[in-house]
């Protein structure tokens, strides 16, 4: 049975549509969560509300080729809605990244990197 898990790390407007893409069949995933910054929210000079996240990270099982090749497709379309953005793809379990695509990266970099 296939099964291929990865992380995916990208500011929070590129991450609602990458979210809404992954709901398709043979697709499971997390719900996306702000990457932890390195201070201390308690020491801040500035209230919770205050603080901006500028990244989110969601973890992604394909449990089908198909599924994945279809996300990759997805994907590369709206990279390039988004000129200049570009996202993480990680090890889930590692946090190592596997590399990052942008609106122009190649199909075939788009599933080398995901693992496809």
């Amino acid at each position: 049975m296939f099964k291929l898990s990865i992380a995916i790390e990208a500011p929070p407007e590129l991450m609602k549509e990458i979210v809404k893409i992954a709901t398709i069949e043979g697709v499971d995933l997390s719900k996306p969560v702000s990457v932890e910054s390195p201070a201390d929210p308690l020491d801040a000079p500035f209230s919770a509300e205050e603080i901006k996240h500028f990244l989110e990270i969601v973890t992604i099982v394909f449990k089908s080729g198909a599924a994945g090749l279809g996300f990759v497709t997805a994907l590369r379309g709206i990279l390039g809605k988004h000129d200049g953005e570009s996202l993480s793809v990680r090890d889930p379990i590692s946090g190592k990244e596997r590399g990052r695509i942008n609106s122009e990266s190649s199909e075939e970099d788009a599933k080398r990197v995901i693992g496809l």
